[in-house]
């Protein structure tokens, strides 16, 4: 009984030692743990600081880097000018002055320019000056050209729609084109022809040498002196028609004729014309008038005086070249072959020649000027002996009072 009070103390003793062993090895275990975790914190709080501070600090300089550029282009763009371009328009010329931003700018500007006005019509007086912008400028388009010019109003429009510039062409003034007729000349003579004048335009020039041409030939006129005129039109325009030509020369006339119809509106005055009656000149109608009806002679009924309707054209012809030399009286002689009685031929060649002095007065020459006469067979000019010799021999011929014979 004695041994285990004792045996039990001893074991008590025993579980108090080994507890008192377990809360000491356990307050060392969470010393430790604090040691351990103290060095470690103490090391990250270190790491930290350092990456901390420094990202802070590019924070702060990212954040005042960002403050003091938007600050700088908020003070750029205060010192920015938009500009203000003027576009000064005479006619069909332009003219740009004011400052751009750089040399880019300004070629943008001139091109938009050409566009309208073409490139040899663009005056460029445009300077660069860095402290302007393109935002917000302004075009001014003023200065002078004709009614119904669209281009200054176009040219705003341009600008506009290509760098936003705005602007009108409220600037601009408009004045009335004051057309003049045009006046020109043509100095004609025997063997050509010179044209000179101003003329409105291309067309007008192209339709007077055409009539030139198919008067006196192509190659026998000269439109050197025609030039181009501002401001003028052809309606109530004049040809005035100059020079000197032989007795019974119709070119003067027809020329006139020819021009009138190709140029709309013009007036034509053949009255410079002087008409040389001398005695060559004559000679000179008669044979001209000759030819022509030796080439288409004026034909009547057989064996009557009836003129064939199939010779109207030509005797409007003969007509034109006997007022073509005025004051000249013409006798008109009627001619027949050798076929049949010399008597009738005589009467028939009379009633001829009558028959046509009849149709010329008609046509408009003066009466007191025409004679007429039957020469019959005697006046031959070809052998009777053939078809052809007769035919020729029966003719109507024009004798000028005052021609060399």
């Amino acid at each position: 009984m004695t041994e285990q009070p004792e045996e039990l103390l001893t074991d008590l003793e025993t579980v108090e030692d080994d507890e008192e062993r377990e809360v000491a090895y356990g307050w060392m275990y969470l010393l430790f743990l604090f040691v351990v975790f103290f060095v470690l914190a103490l090391l990250a709080y270190s790491c930290d600081d350092d990456s901390t501070g420094t990202a802070l600090t590019e924070t702060v300089v990212a954040t005042d880097t960002s403050s003091t550029t938007a600050s700088d282009d908020t003070e750029t763009a205060a010192e920015l000018t938009p500009i203000a371009l003027d576009a000064t328009v005479l006619g069909e010329t332009v003219t740009l002055s004011g400052a751009v931003p750089d040399e880019a700018a300004r070629t943008q500007m001139i091109e938009i320019a050409e566009k309208r006005y073409g490139a040899g019509n663009v005056v460029d007086k445009l300077t660069i000056d860095a402290a302007t912008t393109i935002k917000g400028g302004t075009i001014t388009v003023h200065g002078e050209t004709t009614a119904g010019d669209e281009l200054p109003g176009l040219l705003a429009s341009d600008f506009a729609s290509a760098v936003g510039l705005t602007g009108n062409a409220d600037g601009v003034t408009f004045t009335e084109i004051v057309q003049t007729p045009f006046a020109a000349t043509a100095d004609v003579g025997i063997d050509k022809v010179v044209l000179a004048g101003e003329m409105p335009d291309q067309t007008s020039i192209d339709a007077l040498v055409a009539a030139a041409g198919e008067t006196w030939g192509a190659d026998n006129v000269d439109s050197s002196g025609l030039t181009l005129g501002e401001n003028l039109t052809a309606e109530g325009g004049t040809l005035t028609v100059v020079g000197s030509i032989d007795a019974g020369d119709t070119r003067p006339a027809d020329f006139a004729v020819a021009v009138e119809a190709a140029i709309a509106g013009i007036a034509t005055n053949t009255s410079g014309v002087k008409v040389d009656t001398s005695p060559a000149a004559l000679a000179r109608a008669e044979e001209a008038l000759t030819a022509a009806l030796a080439a288409e002679p004026i034909l009547f009924a057989s064996g009557s005086a009836e003129i064939d309707p199939a010779s109207d054209e030509i005797l409007a012809r003969v007509a034109a070249a006997i007022t073509a030399a005025p004051g000249i009286d013409v006798e008109i002689v009627g001619h027949t072959d050798s076929q049949g009685s010399a008597s009738i031929n005589t009467a028939l060649s009379a009633s001829r020649a009558l028959a046509v002095l009849d149709r010329l007065v008609e046509l408009g020459v003066e009466a007191d000027r025409l004679t007429s006469r039957g020469a019959g067979e005697d006046e031959p000019i070809d052998s009777n002996d053939t078809e052809e010799g007769r035919a020729a021999n029966r003719r109507i011929a024009f004798e000028f009072a005052g021609a060399e014979g």
